[in-house]
């Protein structure tokens, strides 16, 4: 199978050698089976989710954004985050001098039962390494001992479920080692100029354990 981004909400799968587009939306994902001279919808491979009973509180999610790209992922994030009682914390880079933007914003996300917060940057020109920071002692004040992962995402990441993610971290020691988890790059360049380390493209992942020491650090 072969994966293409077409759109932020559109992405092309190529699978046993047929073209299909995959449309997400709230109530699940639509595939579309497509041709090179049309594209004509499958209504039977119209997708919905289940959600669990369950929430996933062992996962808490932080992101750096603006409020214009905030506000135009609202769909795609209330679909892996309401109702789930997962800890969604963003740092809006341009928070100050729009405070009633920001407030009308969170109060959607919040009638959508996302546990989120916004906070503002911690000066006007910081650096993407300080949000993070930011992003993750924040995320350590508002979270309790049920929080296993802490993850610091780019604002287009997509997850049909959660539940898939959290399976595979609980394999993982969450309590006793320093984790740090996440893909690496394809960019040549930055392998040569950082080294091997998680890059993200779904997010990296700190365990609890290391997260917490990070945070009481000075």
């Amino acid at each position: 199978m072969h994966i293409t981004r077409i759109v932020d909400t559109i992405v092309s799968l190529l699978i046993l050698g047929h073209l299909w587009l995959m449309y997400r939306g709230t109530d699940g994902v639509t595939f579309f089976s497509a041709s090179e001279s049309d594209v004509t919808r499958t209504d039977l491979a119209t997708l919905g989710f289940v959600r669990r009973a369950a929430k996933d509180e062992d996962l808490a999610f932080g992101m750096a954004t603006s409020l214009v790209r905030l506000s135009q992922s609202v769909d795609s994030i209330a679909h892996w985050t309401s109702d789930r009682g997962t800890l969604l914390v963003v740092v809006i880079e341009d928070y100050i001098g729009h405070e009633d933007e920001v407030a009308d914003l969170l109060a959607q996300f919040h009638s959508l039962k996302i546990n989120a917060i916004f906070i503002p940057p911690i000066a006007s020109n910081h650096s993407m390494s300080q949000s993070h920071f930011a992003v993750l002692s924040k995320m350590l004040a508002e979270s309790g001992p049920e929080t296993k992962w802490f993850a610091l995402l780019d604002d287009d990441t997509f997850f049909p479920h959660l539940e898939p993610l959290s399976t595979a971290l609980s394999s993982l020691d969450h309590e006793n080692k320093d984790l740090y988890v996440g893909g690496l790059t394809e960019d040549w360049g930055s392998l040569t100029r950082f080294g091997l380390m998680a890059y993200g493209g779904a997010g990296v992942y700190l365990s609890a354990y290391l997260a917490r020491k990070i945070g009481n650090l000075d």
